[in-house]
């Protein structure tokens, strides 16, 4: 379990950092347009400012300690490379959007607030709470370069923060938008639906000879793209049905140990030769757990699906005989074969009318099927409800229990059905049946909401200051991806905006 946790991890990582990643590739493109900065190694140049290879480096270096301290191993940096860099490419050019947007509304930062900010460096304090200028010249050259570097990436940095602030302060929810969400997040509904198969109407239609003509005669290509895309229907190996009681002995077991477990299979071999039956003496004895329970019935099998020794046995066998003890890994097996099915090769020609009867069933039952769903619909657009319908119609009607609006739209019965679920919740309370006819994994599905349910009052106050942030935070993050994308637009139609993450990948 802990190895398949760990392989979920591993691929929702790198879903997002692909997803992070391709958005910059797929917005700017890679390699920059022509006359982008690359001379000096810039990776990334907004209205005249410029990040460089050690400036991707860094911030990758932080995203990738990031990842790591949350996945642990799970997290592989060099399966990832290619996204990590454009998302720490990203990451660049997002600062320099926002801190040249932050600058356009007159927002600035002062050398007093840059000296604030630095006192957060690594070790740029000394004993008494002093700024050390030689600790923080040492780490700005170790990490940025120069000082004037890491001092224009602070500025940078610290202007972004202060138009985030910016656009954070100009949202806001009201309490009626917050009770809703609540109200439609813990609402809770009753369904009564019904599903129309194509496929279980086809055994119904009685199907014309002269159909079947007509279609060989006309469309011969339909019947011959069947057959020829159903191999394993027309074209089956030898095979046979079997049974087995299986005593287990290990394939190193010492001499004693396999006298005993073949004394065993004479023992149980004398039984079922004197008439008892091989159902009930499997159940008893066998030491199969797949098995067992089913009077050790293995189903149809074919040659290479079991082991050699086995296979070989029970190919030999007529229907009811019975084997000696067969040995194989597994053990010791008596093994008795209840039918054989001779190699099957059905020439198209063979078949054909069989095809054609059955293309033309499910054509049949596919406008059966419709006809029935569109009477349905018509009578709920008269009036009537979708359970009143269906039961006039001689229709299964299907009900759930309790639901709530989930972002995969599941339904018990139905799977994933994301537009009906939706449709359900919307229906007003006057007419809680849709008309409308739903396509769904082969089925024609029509919807009726039964019951609706509010949430409990205790329930209801518990999730007010949690949907609250919930939705301010879903909306400062729209407010910022527009700023973000309103800026990136502009300045790249100006032609101030470009990456080229190539001077890095090849330095």
């Amino acid at each position: 379990m802990l190895r398949i946790l760990r392989q979920s991890q591993r691929w929702l990582m790198a879903a997002v950092i692909l997803l992070v990643g391709g958005v910059f590739v797929l917005y700017l493109g890679l390699g920059g347009p022509p006359g982008a900065p690359g001379g000096d190694f810039t990776v990334v140049a907004v209205a005249g400012r410029r990040y460089g290879p050690r400036d991707l480096q860094r911030v990758r270096e932080n995203q990738e300690r990031q990842y790591r301290e949350a996945l642990g191993d799970a997290f592989d940096a060099s399966r990832l490379a290619e996204q990590l860099d454009a998302a720490a490419a990203g990451t660049l050019l997002q600062v320099g959007v926002l801190a040249h947007e932050a600058e356009r509304l007159g927002l600035r930062v002062t050398d007093a607030e840059i000296r604030r900010e630095l006192r957060n460096t690594p070790g740029a304090l000394d004993a008494d709470g002093r700024l050390r200028a030689d600790a923080l010249r040492a780490f700005a050259q170790a990490e940025y370069g120069s000082e004037r570097r890491f001092v224009d990436w602070e500025r940078d940095r610290m202007l972004a923060g202060k138009l985030l602030q910016t656009i954070d302060a100009g949202v806001s929810v009201s309490e009626a938008e917050v009770r809703d969400a609540v109200r439609q997040r813990l609402e809770e509904i009753r369904l009564a639906w019904v599903g129309l198969a194509a496929a279980e109407a086809a055994a119904d239609a009685a199907i014309d000879e002269q159909a079947v003509d007509r279609l060989l005669a006309e469309q011969p290509e339909r019947a011959r793209a069947w057959y020829d895309d159903h191999p394993d229907l027309y074209h089956s190996p030898e095979r046979v049905r079997a049974r087995h009681i299986l005593l287990r002995v290990e394939e190193d077991a010492p001499p004693e140990r396999l006298a005993e477990v073949q004394g065993r299979a004479t023992e149980v071999l004398e039984r079922l030769k004197a008439g008892e039956d091989f159902d009930q003496v499997a159940q008893q004895v066998s030491e199969d757990p797949g098995t067992q329970e089913r009077g050790g019935d293995l189903g149809f099998f074919r040659r290479g699906q079991m082991a050699p020794a086995f296979e070989e046995a029970a190919f030999g066998l007529l229907p009811g005989e019975l084997s000696k003890p067969v040995r194989t890994p597994f053990g010791l097996h008596l093994i008795r074969v209840e039918e054989r099915k001779p190699a099957e090769d059905r020439s198209f020609d063979e078949v054909r009318r069989e095809i054609a009867r059955g293309l033309l069933a499910e054509e049949a039952a596919r406008q059966q099927v419709r006809a029935t769903a569109e009477r349905l619909a018509e009578k709920i657009r008269a009036g009537s409800s979708l359970v009143e319908a269906a039961r006039a119609e001689g229709v299964s009607i299907e009900r759930t229990d309790w639901v709530r609006r989930r972002p995969d739209g599941f339904l018990p019965g139905l799977g994933p059905a994301p537009e009906v679920l939706a449709s359900a919740f919307a229906l007003p309370d006057e007419r809680p049946s849709s008309a409308r006819i739903f396509e769904l994994e082969g089925r024609l599905v029509l919807v009726q909401r039964l019951e609706r349910r509010e949430p409990a009052a205790e329930a209801f106050a518990e999730e007010i200051a949690v949907e609250r942030d919930r939705l301010l935070e879903r909306r400062r993050g729209s407010a910022r991806d527009e700023w973000l994308r309103v800026g990136r637009e502009r300045l790249a139609a100006e032609g101030d905006l470009h990456v080229d993450l190539s001077a890095f990948q090849g330095s």
